[in-house]
């Protein structure tokens, strides 16, 4: 193809469209949106949790900080605690 002369251009569309039509027909297209919906929504999740974790009242947090450095507790445990504490 060449974007300068147009050479192929036509012929790339209709390859870009047939494979368009091949994810649709195949359920491709349908899985494919289904992974990039459930990526949204778990970076979302993850972003929720993190902003709540970062706004942890003082106490709570030096309180959890204390427990992982002293090895009391897993960063896994203080987090969900956490977490829970922030609903």
């Amino acid at each position: 193809t060449s974007a300068e002369t147009g050479q192929g251009i036509a012929d790339l569309i209709t390859q870009i469209d047939a494979h368009l039509d091949h994810l649709r027909n195949s359920g491709e297209w349908d899985v494919r949106q289904r992974d990039i919906a459930r990526m949204r929504m778990l970076k979302a999740a993850e972003d929720i949790a993190r902003q709540r974790i970062s706004t942890a009242e003082g106490e709570a947090l030096d309180e959890a900080l204390l427990h992982v450095t002293r090895r009391e507790t897993d960063p896994y445990g203080a987090a969900l605690s956490l977490l829970d504490d922030a609903d």
